[in-house]
Parts: C-alpha cells; structure tokens; sequence
C-alpha cells in the first residue's frame, strides 16, 4: 500500500522486502548553467514524460545496473547533482515492476535547513500470482464439457506521486492446450471478474495453433481493460477467466495458464 509522502529522508515502510530487483539511473539533461537557482528552477519544472524524452530511447546509465539485496535495498553511491530518471530494469518472476521516477541530487531535508547528502526514495512493487482450478470434475468424461477457472491477482501499480493506481503496460493470460486433450473456442473463453470490461473492446481471445498438436489461448487486455482493471482496485483484486473445454481423452490432464504482466 502507499505510505507516507516520501521525503528523502529514511522511513520504515510497511510490507515485504524485494531481494533481486534491478535498477538503472540515467542523467537528464539540463540546459541551465550547474548549480543556479534557474538550473534549480529547470530541475523542479520537469516531469517524467519530459525526462523520458530527454534521455532519448537507448538511453546509458550512469549508475547501474544495481540489484536489490535482501533488505530489498539498492544504493547508487557518489551521484554527481543534477536530476536523474531512475528505472527497473530487470524484475523477478511473480513481481509487477515499479513505474519510472525522478529523483534531484541534492534535495533539501523537509525543514528547508541542510543538504541531504543521502536520498531515500521507496518504490513499490506488487507481487502477483494465480490459481487454475477446474469446477466440474464429476464431467471429466471424454466429449463431456468441463470449465477452467483462472485466477489471477490484479497488477496493484501506484502512481508514485500520489498513490493513485495506475493501469499496467501489459496484461495478458496464456494458456496452452493439447489438442488431444482439450479443445475450446474463443466464445467459450470470458471474463467473470472485474464486471463492465467488454469483450472484443476491453480484451480480446484468440485461439491458435501454437506448437504441433497443441493451441494458445490468449486473453490479452487492450489498454481500455487495463485503465478499467486500475479502477476496480482495491476492491476488485482478482481477475477471473473461464474456459469451457471439450473433453478428448480420459485419465489426468495437468494443464499450467501463464499470466504476462509485461516484466520477466
């Protein structure tokens, strides 16, 4: 959850630490001259978007790439002053990774007294997983018809100003059949949970031949879903998929949905 305003100074948050996280910093360019009160004025006139463009598409790094330890703690050590864009680059599996930030070197402590010679900066990560569970077993008979429930955790992104959450970049599930198996149709494939995302507008599903004798089942969320998944938060924590497949073959099927959120 967002906590307090972060003000560069350390802070205790609540939730768990993040071991293996990386991140990047890249310098902005400024065009004022080092260390006047107009370059002052020019770094507290940026915005990310703004950065972003400064920093171009391939942007080098200046410090980094840094990986989280245990603590879940990351220090970019000896910054020259100026204004950074701080980025994660490399995200574990399970984890929605944090948005862009910026963060000025130095920055005044709260009371507008002194330096801060060190900068806490808190992003915030949310660990996602799912569970896929079949509702019918008694009908898994051969040419009988079984549902395929998928659940998955809704990505909890928060803008870093103000704690809003934010829609992901990406957000799809995946999931693979074996033809002899199982078979489904893209109208036997919907979404149950968040209500009022439409289908073929807010999501599509395609059904495609993937590997021989096997089909990929896509549910892939368009940027419409995903802004109205952000907004059912915190209330709608889940997102819930149905499968309808015929059945082809008897005995055990183990059958695994990947879900992509745009990090690893």
């Amino acid at each position: 959850a967002a906590g307090v305003e972060s003000n560069g100074t350390e802070q205790d948050p609540a939730g768990d630490r993040i071991e293996g996280v990386e991140f990047e910093a890249y310098s902005v360019s400024l065009e004022e001259a080092d260390g006047t009160e107009a370059w002052q004025q020019e770094i507290a006139g940026f915005d990310l978007e703004a950065a972003k463009t400064k920093i171009g598409n391939d942007p080098t790094p200046v410090a980094g790439p840094a990986t989280t330890d245990n603590e879940g703690v990351v220090r970019f050590e000896n910054l020259s002053r100026g204004l950074y864009l701080i980025r994660e680059t490399n995200t574990p599996a399970g984890v929605v990774a944090a948005n862009d930030f910026l963060v000025a070197v130095p920055q005044t402590n709260p009371e507008g007294t002194a330096w801060l010679s060190n900068i806490y900066v808190y992003p915030k990560n949310d660990v996602v997983s799912a569970t896929k569970t079949v509702e019918n077993a008694e009908d898994f008979v051969t040419g009988n018809v079984v549902t395929w429930t998928i659940n998955a955790d809704n990505p909890q992104v928060r803008n870093h100003l103000d704690g809003k959450f934010e829609p992901t970049t990406k957000f799809e599930i995946r999931d693979t059949l074996i033809d002899g198996e199982l078979t489904t149709t893209e109208a036997d494939v919907n979404l149950t949970t968040p209500a009022g995302l439409v289908k073929g507008t807010d999501y599509k599903v395609t059904v495609a031949p993937a590997a021989e004798g096997e089909t990929l089942v896509t549910i892939t969320f368009e940027e419409s879903g995903r802004v109205k998944l952000a907004a059912a938060l915190p209330a709608a924590d889940q997102v819930v998929v149905t499968l309808d497949t015929v059945v082809h073959k008897s005995g055990v099927i183990d059958n695994t949905a990947v879900i992509d959120h745009g990090g690893d």
